[in-house]
């Protein structure tokens, strides 16, 4: 859903109305982009994500040491970057689960 947000700001707007309350679930059409299951199995493979409980992934110790060098970076993510900043903390598995359960 983060990779659907981050490829406009229209789907940043919806993601953010969603979170604020403005826009129902429902009313969400998050398309996927089998480029970023791919991408996932690309960093897996470097050694920058595993995967934890067989459906999620996170960061390894490189992958937080290279996502901090990024982060630094001021010219490279930079609309990644600036979604990441506006829904810290805000976008939770539940909320993924209950856009995907509206349907």
């Amino acid at each position: 859903m983060l990779n659907w947000a981050a490829r406009s700001e229209v789907n940043h707007a919806d993601l953010t109305a969603l979170i604020a309350g403005r826009l129902p679930p429902d009313q969400l059409i998050v398309r996927f982009d089998p480029a970023c299951n791919r991408a996932i199995d690309f960093a897996i493979g470097e050694g920058l994500l595993k995967r934890v409980d067989g459906s999620r992934i996170e960061l390894t110790e490189s992958g937080k040491a290279l996502a901090e060098e990024i982060s630094k970076d001021s010219e490279v993510y930079v609309t990644e970057k600036k979604l990441a900043g506006a829904i810290k903390q805000k976008v939770s598995e539940t909320l993924v689960d209950n856009i995907f359960g509206a349907r």
